[in-house]
């Protein structure tokens, strides 16, 4: 069967350029699999006895910036400098990272759970 390859992440790293205030920043990244975006949202979830579920969207983020940026002018993308970086330019950082979650809107998720 032709096109498989489509099928599979590049294990190819990418060179990018943020932009932020007016300079730009080369970076290398590589993308992420279905297999490690779905263990790291697996991993941001807590239960709570009360019966609350919860979803880390700092740890979440953080685990996979980690992961995509392989070289950075700052060095190694750790816990140390996203800890530190401007607001700003965490959102620039975000874009590189999947959603979390696809768009759906909670009152369509109730009224498909209270239907059953």
């Amino acid at each position: 069967m032709e096109g498989l390859e489509k099928l599979f992440v590049s294990m190819q790293p990418k060179n990018v350029v943020l932009k932020f205030e007016g300079t730009e920043i080369p970076i290398t990244i590589r993308e992420l699999s279905w297999s490690q975006k779905s263990k790291a949202q697996g991993d941001c979830f807590s239960f709570h006895e009360d019966g609350t579920v919860v979803f880390d969207f700092d740890k979440y983020n953080k685990s996979l910036i980690k992961q995509i940026i392989t070289n950075a002018p700052w060095g190694e993308t750790n816990e140390v400098f996203l800890n530190q970086v401007k607001a700003s330019f965490g959102t620039e950082l975000e874009k590189l990272i999947p959603k979390a979650f696809e768009d759906v809107k909670a009152n369509n998720f109730l009224a498909k759970e209270s239907a059953k």
